[in-house]
């Protein structure tokens, strides 16, 4: 959430002092243990209550806002619950930051043990590979970096996906501003080379990094492929209204009875969640039977309080001073329901009875392509059609926990000396009751790895081809070649 941000060694403005910094800390604890259904489930409660005050005992002068939040920021992403983070207003980032700050130069590829020149730089060529950046290891990089990073659990794919979407900034963010940058290159003619390149503006390599529009306005896109008897999907967004989400599936499922393909592809990648409605809507035309989506609700037993000031990030409902309000209603509510609730730690699980009814659900084969960007409701989406339906899944692992997804809370806590906004998720929707996790993993893994990876779509490419060695099929040889060989010539 805090895309907005550009932090400086040498902040403007008047510094925070060690009391002010002691009572925001003290705060953030409160609202997190009190309200959030994560609290104490991804890290012991008493670890994370042991990091507050660690954090408060180590803030013993006066820091700027820059500095302050390098403490702040790990202390919440503990939590592991993508939307349950610091924002930072733009009035605040005008005030205290430098708007433009300089940064790493090149585009890259962060992978988990080395980098990839993604295009020819002043003597970096395009797939060269970058080991090390200012003396620091890409393996020590993102481990600090991950630091400034909201994700459900401990996702590594959703934690290279958002640090892929803008790694000069968030390096910026750990390390500060520096005038060059040396770096240690695995160089194509073989050998390593150390190289030094200066920094250049955030704003001149900024455009380089934009991601998927999520916006209602572009959030769905269909295509059909007559040769290969494929319709496809491209939805990066479960965001819209009901209404026009509702409209626009609908036809593009009348469109899908008309042709009668015999595939479908669902590309999900990068689609960051939205409203579950949506994703229950659209299920409804990929399954043949009923069912609950989600199955269990998690939310805290007491009533929300505000301590401190308070933002709606949307327009409160009629009738309502707040979302505060509305969440505490809902919270009335299901303590009101016990036959139909239990207790279990970190508050109340509603057992949800609103079943998704399948209409006229498609026949053929789908295939469903996700990534590290695949979050939230998307990828509970991705799990319920593992469970409820047939697919085959391709790509990266998503960067969701199915199993254990948190809605975006509709208002922020405004902190009262630094003036962040803290968000913190107090819903939580659950597949099972438990204390486990795990992440959705494809059943085709594919990572491209190319240094035009970012321009070139071999995943999709891939699944195209495999829909035409099902759809056409080869004549018989006799040592054919399998599509498991296949796939793996392919991919490398």
């Amino acid at each position: 959430m805090i895309t907005t941000a550009s932090l400086d060694a040498g902040a403007k403005g008047k510094k925070l002092t060690a009391e002010q910094m002691h009572e925001e800390l003290d705060l953030t604890l409160e609202l997190l243990q009190d309200q959030h259904p994560n609290f104490g489930f991804y890290r012991s409660r008493v670890r994370v209550m042991n990091s507050f005050k660690k954090a408060t005992r180590e803030i013993t002068k006066p820091l700027g806002r820059d500095e302050y939040f390098k403490r702040l920021m790990p202390l919440i992403a503990q939590i592991s619950d993508a939307h349950t983070c610091l924002d930072i207003p733009e009035k605040i980032i005008k005030k205290y930051f430098t708007l433009n700050p300089k940064v790493l130069p090149m585009l890259m590829t962060i992978h988990p043990r080395y980098a990839v020149v993604s295009k020819n730089y002043k003597g970096l060529k395009a797939g060269e590979k970058i080991t090390s950046i200012d003396g620091r290891s890409i393996s020590q990089i993102l481990i600090e970096l991950s630091d400034f990073v909201c994700r459900d659990g401990d996702n590594k794919s959703s934690i290279l996906n958002q640090l892929n979407a803008g790694f000069p900034w968030y390096y910026y963010i750990a390390y500060g501003e520096s005038s060059k940058h040396e770096l240690v290159v695995e160089r194509s003619e073989g050998g390593l080379g150390i190289l030094s390149f200066k920094a250049k503006r955030l704003s001149s390599i900024l455009p380089a990094f934009t991601r998927r529009s999520t916006q209602s306005k572009n959030f769905m896109k269909t295509k059909w492929l007559k040769a290969l008897q494929a319709y496809y999907i491209d939805l990066n967004s479960f965001m819209p209204t009901n209404k026009r989400f509702q409209k626009r599936v609908s036809k593009a499922f009348k469109d899908i009875a008309k042709k009668e393909p015999e595939h479908l592809i669902l590309d999900l990648r990068g689609n960051e969640g939205g409203l579950t409605d949506n994703a229950a809507h659209l299920l409804s035309y990929l399954v043949k039977q009923s069912f609950y989506f989600p199955r269990f609700y998690h939310l805290p037993k007491e009533q929300l309080k505000a301590p401190t000031k308070i933002r709606n990030v949307t327009p409160s409902p009629k009738g309502k001073e707040s979302h505060i309000d509305v969440a505490n209603a809902f919270i009335s509510l299901v303590s009101g329901w016990m036959g139909n609730s239990k207790a279990i730690p970190g508050g109340n699980v509603l057992i949800n009875n609103d079943t998704a009814r399948q209409q006229n659900p498609f026949e053929g084969t789908i295939h469903v392509l996700i990534d590290g960007g695949t979050a939230s409701a998307a990828s509970m989406l991705a799990a319920h059609l593992r469970t409820h339906g047939e697919a085959t899944f391709y790509g990266g692992v998503a960067g969701g926990i199915p199993g254990r997804n948190c809605s975006a809370p509709s208002h922020a806590y405004i902190l009262p000396h630094s003036q962040f906004e803290l968000h913190v998720a107090w819903l939580c929707h659950l597949e099972k009751i438990t204390k486990k996790f795990s992440t959705f993993k494809p059943d085709v893994l594919f990572v491209d790895k190319k240094a035009d990876s970012f321009k070139k779509d071999r995943l999709l490419d891939l699944v195209k081809k495999k829909i035409e060695v099902l759809y056409y099929p080869p004549i018989p040889k006799p040592k054919p070649r399998s599509i498991k060989f296949f796939e793996y010539h392919y991919t490398n």
